[in-house]
C-alpha cells in the first residue's frame, strides 16, 4: 500500500466527517468514533490524490505514523465505520481473518449442487441432461425436469453443476 501523506486540509476534512458520539461496542470502554462519510462495504473511505483510502488507515497513521509495512489496521471493535485510534491495532492477515472467524463475521457461500437445500436436481440428472446436450431443445429438458431453459443452458456450458 502506499503512505498516507499527512495535509493540514487533509486533515480538517478527516476530522470533519468524525461523530465522537459513536456507540459502546461490546468488549470496549470507549465510545467508537464513527466515519460518517463515503464507504465501501461498511468501512470509511477518504479519497486523497484521487486514490480510495481507508479512514480506519487514515485515522490510525494519523496517531501512530505511518503503518507497518505487509500489516493491516485491525478493529478491535468490529465496528467497519469507526475510526477510534484506541480501537485500532495493526495486524497480519492471518490476524484478521483469525478475528473474523472468531467473532462470526465468516462468509459461507451458499452450498452448490446436491448439498444446496433447494437443489431440483440430482447428479445423475445432471448428467442426463449433459448426455442428451444440445440433441433436444432446451424448453423439452426443462420441461422434462422441472427446471427453466437457463438452467439447462447453465449445465450444459458447465456454469453450474460443476462438480459433475
Amino acid at each position: 500500500m502506499r503512505p498516507i501523506v499527512l495535509t493540514p486540509a487533509l486533515i480538517e476534512k478527516f476530522w470533519s466527517r468524525v461523530n465522537r458520539d459513536g456507540p459502546t461496542m461490546p468488549r470496549m470502554d470507549t465510545p467508537c468514533w464513527v466515519w460518517t462519510g463515503e464507504r465501501s462495504a461498511g468501512y470509511g473511505r477518504i479519497m486523497i490524490d484521487p486514490l480510495p483510502v481507508g479512514a480506519h488507515r487514515f485515522a490510525w497513521t494519523l496517531a501512530n505514523g505511518p503503518i507497518p509495512d505487509g500489516l493491516f489496521i485491525l478493529h478491535a471493535c468490529d465496528n467497519p465505520p469507526c475510526v477510534n485510534p484506541a480501537h485500532l491495532r495493526p495486524g497480519t492477515d492471518r490476524e484478521n481473518v483469525g478475528d473474523m472467524i472468531a467473532r462470526g463475521r465468516r462468509y459461507q457461500p451458499p452450498s452448490a449442487g446436491i448439498l444446496n437445500s433447494r437443489a431440483k436436481l440430482t447428479p445423475n440428472e445432471v448428467r442426463e441432461i449433459r448426455a442428451i446436450g444440445n440433441s433436444e431443445p432446451r424448453t423439452h429438458l426443462a420441461a422434462r425436469y422441472g427446471v427453466c431453459p437457463k438452467t439447462i443452458r447453465q449445465i450444459l456450458r458447465r456454469e453450474i453443476w460443476q462438480s459433475v
